[in-house]
Parts: C-alpha cells; structure tokens; sequence
C-alpha cells in the first residue's frame, strides 16, 4: 500500500506497522469468555490486491458463462470474510523480500531486507506470534509449499540476519518447540559443504518424529510433535500442482492433518503459506483442494475459530 509521504504522519506509520500484528494477537488474549481457540494465519506467496481484484474478476466472468446467476457478495471465500484491512509492507530497505515482510507479519516489527525476525544492526530479535501463542498454551504448527526454512514460514520460529543461512535457521527449526511442521522439506539439509549433522537426525533426536513418505504421513495420529515432509521434493519445495505425482499430496493434505494433529481444549495457532502461490489446478478441483476453504469449513463447523488472510 503506498501513502504520499505528506500525509503520512509518524503517528500513522507506527499505527499501522502495529495494527495487523496486534489484532492477531488481540484474538488469543481477551478474556477467556471470548478469547480464540483456532486461529489460522494464511499467507499468499505475491498476493496483493492486483491479484486478487484480477482472481475475481476471472471467477465473475466464468460464472458469466456458464450462466451461473447465483447471488455471492464476492467471488473468493475470504472476500466475504467480516473484517479486511491494508497494511504497508515496504521494509527498512524500502521494497521489501520475504524475509522483511515474513518479520513484519510474524513479529509486527521492521526488519532490513534478507534479515528473518530480528535487526541485524542491533542484534535485537524479535519475538513472534507463534511464539507468544505457545507460550500461553496453544499448539502451534506451520504448513508450507516452500521449503520449511524459507524466509517467510522462518520468521515465526527462527532468528537469522541472512535469510540464505538455511542449516542454521533449519537448526532452530530442529530444536524449536513447534508441534507441527508440513509440507517442503530441508534445504541443504547436511549445510552447503554437505558435511554436517543432518537436519533431519536432528529433529529426531530432539523427539520430532519426521515422516518422508506418503503412507507414513497419512498414517500419523496425535501425539509427539511432527515434522511431515512431502515425498516428491523439487529444490525443498513441494512441486507444483501441474506435476502432480504419485503421492497425491497437496498443501491442503497438510493442512488438514495438521489440524488433526494439533486439535484439542487448549486451541491452536495454525500458520499456512502459500509459498510458490502460481499452482494450477482444474477448476472442478479447486474449492476441494484449497487450503483456505478447508480452515473456512472447520471454523464454520467448530465455532471459536478465527482465520487471517495476508499478502506476503
């Protein structure tokens, strides 16, 4: 969102750089009579308003010609969400990378560009939502189509002033707290000199199990913490939707186990990115797929639940 700096006062700037971070945070700590207990973060890969008037635009002009004349207040689910707002996203840097904007989502707070979750001049590291949300109780998961220490899924679990150090932000990934982590898999997983400890015996030595085939993962059932990685990797990243393979997973095969894994009394705080969002699916297919139907139906179904669509 640009805002002409002449109108722009201080006091604005500060506004809204807080806004979006603090209504999330608001959800989970009002009273216990009204507070949150499923939250679910969206973040789109590219999104912003350009693609979403276009998306709908598209889906209007479909509906157009199959003669669908039924009345929707819009075309894309989170579009008849209650609430929307805009943020600026531009870093310290001015145009911001993922690893600002993943900062600024995750943290509410400015970072550099290339820094995750904390400010390199300083040394000061940020502490995210995710966090928070764990600390007062509430499981806590990240679903991804890009690999798991992308820049953006990063900045909720991890602190780094280079986004590129991939084992050492797949290090904390390793011996963080999260109880669920789906989707890409580990970039560099033995570091870049391929000699290091791996990632991966990592995390099960600090009681993660890790699942790394299609029947293991279909066949998990609650219990330790879980870092499930698709099967078919391209780069640490799931493949796109037009290479489907054998497997048959898609992002929303990982959200919806991450939400049978994480369900419970004490809530959860459920962060899905859309990393490469360019998937193409046939249309047919599309409102079974999306990961963020899915989190409409289940808060629909359970009441107390709270989703948040963002552009990254």
């Amino acid at each position: 969102m640009y805002v002409d700096s002449r109108y722009d006062t201080a006091y604005m700037k500060i506004f809204r750089r807080f806004l979006l971070f603090f209504s999330i945070l608001s959800l989970f700590v009002a009273t216990p009579a009204c507070a949150a207990r499923f939250i679910f973060f969206f973040i789109g890969d590219g999104m912003g308003v350009s693609q979403v008037n276009l998306t709908e635009a598209y889906l209007a002009g479909l509906r157009s010609a199959e003669n669908d004349a039924t009345p929707r207040t819009a075309q894309l689910r989170m579009n008849s969400l209650p609430y929307a707002g805009t943020i600026a996203t531009n870093s310290k840097s001015g145009v911001t990378d993922s690893a600002a904007a993943g900062t600024a989502l995750a943290t509410g707070r400015k970072t550099t560009n290339n820094a995750v979750a904390m400010d390199p001049a300083t040394g000061e590291r940020y502490r995210s939502i995710l966090e928070i949300a764990a600390e007062r109780g509430m499981k806590t998961g990240i679903a991804t189509s890009a690999f798991l220490q992308d820049a953006t899924p990063a900045a909720f679990y991890a602190k780094a002033d280079k986004r590129t150090a991939h084992y050492a932000i797949g290090l904390q990934l390793a011996e963080s707290r999260i109880d669920y982590f789906g989707g890409g898999g580990f970039r560099n997983p033995t570091g870049r000199d391929k000699k290091s400890a791996s990632l991966i015996e990592i995390a099960r030595k600090n009681k993660f199990r890790v699942t790394t085939t299609a029947e293991d993962f279909r066949a998990l059932k609650p219990g330790p913490r879980t870092i499930a990685v698709h099967p078919k990797l391209s780069a640490g990243s799931m493949p796109f939707a037009i290479d489907e393979d054998a497997t048959g997973l898609r992002l929303v095969d990982f959200v919806k186990k991450g939400i049978e894994l994480l369900d419970g009394e004490a809530g959860f705080f459920f962060v899905v990115e859309g990393g490469p969002d360019r998937h193409r699916l046939p249309r047919e297919r599309r409102r079974e797929l999306h990961p963020r139907g899915h989190g409409l139906r289940r808060g629909a179904r359970r009441g107390a639940g709270v989703l948040c669509i963002a552009p990254r």
